[in-house]
């Protein structure tokens, strides 16, 4: 059984971590933009958020200073 993830705290402004893995790995801090939005099949829910105001090793990185579609398994709150 899968674990449930808390997401009330997240909310569109609230600064956060990204745990990233695979090609950008790293932690990067970021600010959420917008609302939960689930991209899951039906009974499979999947909820990812878009990502803005983005640190600089993740714009050095790759050259973006948004993150869309990330997982909320990946963020930590973050303070500031």
């Amino acid at each position: 059984m899968k674990e449930k993830i808390d997401e009330s705290w997240m909310k569109d402004g609230t600064p956060v971590v990204m745990n990233a893995k695979g090609t950008y790995m790293g932690r990067f801090e970021a600010v959420i933009d917008g609302e939960i939005k689930d991209i899951g099949i039906p009974g499979i829910p999947h909820h990812v958020v878009r990502l803005k105001e983005m640190d600089e090793a993740w714009i050095g990185m790759t050259g973006c200073h948004f993150a869309a579609c990330v997982s909320t398994k990946c963020l930590e709150r973050r303070n500031g």
